[in-house]
């Protein structure tokens, strides 16, 4: 007998409900005697029978995990009009999904893979700074040549730069792992919801391609933190040449110098760490969630979406005048797919662009820095009733022509997609 206390847990799935009588009996096939135990849909449909009860409990969790849906198992006990039935069954039921297409589910993952990136991060980059700070603080500014003192700052700049670069295996493998976690959980989890909630009639695990679009994102958050910081150790060098020639300007000795060269350089990086890496998150987990969304729309045969903003208080223009758009699936996961096998990842932002506010216009800018409007703006909106009023100043197919498809459409965005 499966035993009523029992809990079994597989991949989210849990036997969590005692045996509860059936409202109807349910009918089997015809069969020698009345044992064993048999494997029931949701609605009651007969699926698997087994005298085997591990064999009866592992095709319930299959079946529960390829389809997404509770399933039953229940124990023949009886025979009715000369039939075995079944009058009594535990549920195989499936993990209540957390759905990364509710805002706060979707900032919740943001928060958590941000903060693993900065935790992961965090003594890679106190460490490479401190090193070059304390390389530059213990020089006798005031008694040195203009060369002398051009070659103590461009040795600083090349140790800040190692974080632009080759990471320590164990921290490059730690960050990797976080957003492939994250990645796997939310296209998981979306496609869940797409089948539980949007009715469409897919498949919930993972594909080949799904697996493929996570690790060419996951590479890329890499390449992008890194890129992010060859800026900020740019910036800071410039800052770093600027604070020695001035203070030399002013008469202050090494010691004076080495408090503002600690003052100016280490809070450069704090704010990296402090704000980048939710910035990262925002948009890799919105690509993640935008992916799943549009392969799922294909596996359903669904060819046409239609875009759905958060209307809020801190909604952005872009965002409204997106909403309602209806924008082709196969098209749009045409512009993800190639944003993703770019030869140079940081193009991206050429073949996957980001839209911009200005000056009454949303737009973007093209790879020579040229502005494209694509919207005006005629009345911002307000809150979740006020939608606004826009203009557009382009058709679907320019937008598609333009890598504008699923989102994220800027580097905060919370829209999502509707099938249509």
């Amino acid at each position: 007998m499966i035993q009523t206390a029992q809990t079994f847990k597989s991949d989210g799935l849990f036997l969590a409900m005692p045996y509860t009588e059936l409202s109807k009996g349910v009918v089997l096939p015809d069969l020698k005697s009345a044992r064993g135990y048999v494997v029931l849909s949701g609605v009651g449909k007969f699926l698997y029978r087994s005298n085997n009860r591990d064999k009866v409990l592992r095709a319930a969790l299959t079946y529960a995990k390829r389809t997404g849906v509770d399933t039953q198992i229940g124990e023949i006990i009886g025979i009715s009009a000369g039939r075995p039935v079944c009058k009594r069954a535990v549920v195989v039921a499936v993990d209540k999904v957390k759905n990364p297409l509710k805002v706060n589910e979707f900032l919740r993952r943001v928060d958590s893979a941000a903060k693993k990136a900065k935790s992961i991060t965090d003594p890679m980059v106190v460490n490479t700074v401190n090193r070059a700070l304390d390389d530059l603080v213990r020089k006798p500014w005031n008694r040195m040549s203009d060369a002398e003192v051009t070659a103590a700052v461009n040795s600083a700049n090349r140790t800040l730069d190692k974080l632009s670069k080759k990471w320590p295996k164990a921290t490059l493998d730690k960050f990797e792992k976080n957003f492939t976690v994250t990645s796997t959980s939310v296209v998981r989890d979306t496609r869940r919801v797409q089948r539980t909630v949007h009715n469409l009639d897919i498949g919930i695990n993972l594909l080949q391609s799904d697996q493929v679009a996570v690790e060419h994102m996951v590479k890329n958050q890499s390449l992008f933190a890194r890129n992010r910081y060859k800026d900020i150790s740019t910036a800071a060098s410039k800052k770093a040449r600027r604070i020695v020639s001035e203070g030399l300007a002013a008469g202050l000795g090494p010691d004076d110098i080495a408090k503002d060269l600690r003052k100016g350089i280490g809070p450069m990086y704090s704010a990296v760490q402090k704000n980048y890496y939710r910035t990262l998150a925002h948009v890799f987990v919105g690509r993640s969630r935008a992916w799943a969304q549009g392969t799922s729309y294909k596996d359903a045969g669904i060819t046409r979406y239609r875009v759905s903003a958060v209307l809020d208080e801190v909604t952005t223009d872009t965002c409204r005048a997106m909403n309602g758009r209806i924008l082709p699936v196969r098209e749009s996961l045409a512009i993800q797919r190639n944003a993703m096998e770019l030869e140079k990842p940081e193009d991206i932002k050429y073949e996957q662009p980001f839209m911009s506010e200005r000056k009454g216009e949303i737009g973007i800018f093209d790879a020579d820095g040229n502005w494209d409007s694509l919207f005006q703006v005629r009345e911002s909106g307000l809150g979740t009733q006020d939608v606004g009023r826009y203009r557009s100043m382009v058709s679907n197919a320019d937008l598609i022509d333009k890598g504008i498809g699923f989102p994220p459409y800027h580097f905060h965005c919370r829209t999502i997609t509707l099938p249509e």
